[in-house]
């Protein structure tokens, strides 16, 4: 090689090393009136009018919901009321666009309160999409839980009231019989705790996120079920990355047509935000959304900075900003902030994700500044006991199985005559419920039954902490008879680096037989 020429790799490799080495910008350091003037140059109102013009194609549900979503986030982040009419605009302008409003029909020659499609048959047939009215319906939902949660928006309640009606339609018509997807007739499969479409993650995840919203909304808890075996379904497929001990899934794992294809960084955006509502609602655990936080931190963000196409690390993503979106999890990973920073700061132009990305920036500032707090701030905390302090969810059965996870359905919730329903299990790690408990003293009561079962019940208890790590604290009683028995107190110390303690119910080791459990109850040592 000449001289020269290897003089010039060399300078070229001093450069690389040069600008490599050039920090980020201090997010930490960010303004958050320069935040807000920044989400007002991309998401002005003006900008996006257009997206109120269409009709019959996927662009309001894949656009225009990610822009009304945004205002209310600005909202939550600023107070600023004109978020609050930003949202209003486009929100009336979305009912008016209902097939039932405009007076027209989907293939069936049904005029229904939903938003028909016809792009993917060059507009000859239309038909209604799962995931398309889910992503429409998620924010006229959550407008109604921002105004029921904040006094100083009361006069916005009767168009709260409003949307959340139109939510609730257009999801109740998902649930038709009949109902014909452009290349596959779909129903809802129910099997046993769980409840999905034969159709991709994105799509069943799309209807999970908007009925957790209608739930917050209203409190029926009917839609929170429906959410929680939604979750059920979702968290069967979720594929753990032993590097990054992260979460991933494929796109649609019951398609062997999509054997080796993950799901990619767009239509994650979807379970996202279905993740963010279920871990409020208690149904995914700390634990689980520090997988998720990896996935981002340690498999999206590639090592040169760039962001993944894909969930396990693979192509670069165009809209590099969406990884803004994955602000959901910044409380297990609050560096995400840094990253979805510098990334939307060094553009010149911002489609509607990152956008939503954006004004997720802007709410995450501020939760930082209100609790002063690294960017990202920390969890939300558990939601509120129920039933007299009563910590378990659901511990009665009396609502089934909701609040449990059931894999592959392997433990039963039965009648008796009396009407009281309870849990029969065999030996297994498969019926569980997790938990955010702070660090104190216990005492865990329950009821138990023998079943076939000779050896007994076994309630075991498993800490998983930060670092990955887990233990496990197991208590077993032995049936004196045949009937229901109170087993003695339990006294459970959770540790203070514990980050999600989960409870499993089941028979003993090396037992085949069935053992019964009812009237579970963990309370604080006072």
């Amino acid at each position: 090689m000449p001289k020269k020429l290897r003089i010039c790799i060399f300078l070229l490799f001093l450069l690389s090393m040069f600008f490599s080495s050039v920090p980020l910008a201090r997010a930490d350091k960010v303004d958050a009136a320069a935040l807000k003037q920044m989400f007002d140059r991309y998401g002005a109102p003006a900008r996006w009018d257009s997206l109120k013009d269409t009709v019959d194609s996927p662009t309001l549900a894949w656009s225009e919901t990610y822009i009304m979503r945004s205002y209310l986030l600005m909202y939550q982040a600023t107070k600023d009321k004109q978020y609050i009419d930003d949202f209003v605009d486009h929100a009336d302008s979305v009912l008016a666009r209902r097939d039932n409003m405009r007076g027209v029909t989907d293939y069936r020659g049904l005029s229904l309160p939903v938003w028909r499609d016809g792009k993917y048959t060059d507009y000859k047939t239309y038909y209604i999409y799962a995931d398309e009215t889910g992503l429409i319906a998620t924010p006229l939902a959550q407008f109604a839980v921002l105004i029921n949660k904040d006094p100083n928006l009361a006069a916005y309640r009767a168009k709260a009231n409003e949307y959340v009606q139109a939510a609730e339609d257009a999801v109740n018509v998902l649930f038709m019989s009949q109902l014909r997807n452009s290349d596959v007739n779909f129903t809802w499969i129910e099997d046993g705790d769980t409840l999905h479409l034969d159709r991709p993650v994105n799509k069943n995840l799309a209807v999970g996120g908007a009925l957790l919203a209608i739930y917050e909304a209203t409190g029926d808890n009917s839609y929170l079920y429906q959410g929680i075996k939604m979750a059920n379904y979702f968290k069967q497929h979720l594929l753990t990355n032993s590097f990054s001990g992260g979460y991933y899934w494929k796109y649609y794992p019951e398609d062997p047509r999509f054997t080796n294809t993950i799901e990619d960084t767009n239509h994650a955006n979807v379970a996202l935000q279905f993740i963010a509502m279920a871990y409020d609602n208690g149904i995914f655990s700390a634990a689980e959304m520090q997988k998720f936080a990896n996935t981002a931190a340690k498999v999206l963000i590639k090592s040169d900075g760039t962001i993944a196409n894909r969930l396990d690390g693979s192509g670069t993503i165009d809209q590099q900003g969406q990884i803004a979106n994955w602000l959901v999890v910044s409380p297990w990973s609050p560096s995400l902030f840094d990253v979805a920073y510098n990334i939307i700061n060094n553009k010149s132009s911002l489609n509607p994700p990152e956008i939503h990305g954006l004004a997720y920036l802007n709410y995450v500032l501020a939760q930082k500044d209100a609790t002063n707090q690294p960017p990202g701030g920390v969890p939300n905390p558990t939601p509120a006991p129920v039933n007299g302090g009563n910590l378990i969810n659901n511990g009665d059965f009396s609502a089934g199985s909701m609040g449990w996870v059931n894999r592959n359905n392997t433990a039963q919730i039965k009648t008796e005559s009396n009407g009281n329903k309870y849990l029969t299990n065999t030996y297994n790690f498969a019926f569980y419920q997790d938990m955010q408990l702070k660090p104190a003293t216990y005492q865990i009561n329950a009821k138990t039954r023998k079943g076939t079962a000779v050896k007994g019940a076994r309630i075991v208890i498993r800490f998983y902490y930060q670092d990955g790590s887990d233990n496990f604290k197991t208590f077993t009683y032995t049936n004196n008879g045949s009937g229901w028995e109170a087993m003695p107190g339990m006294t459970l110390v959770v540790p203070s680096t514990a980050a999600t303690t989960r409870i499993y119910l089941s028979g003993m080791p090396g037992d085949s037989g069935t053992q019964d459990f009812d009237d579970l109850v963990i309370t604080p040592v006072k």
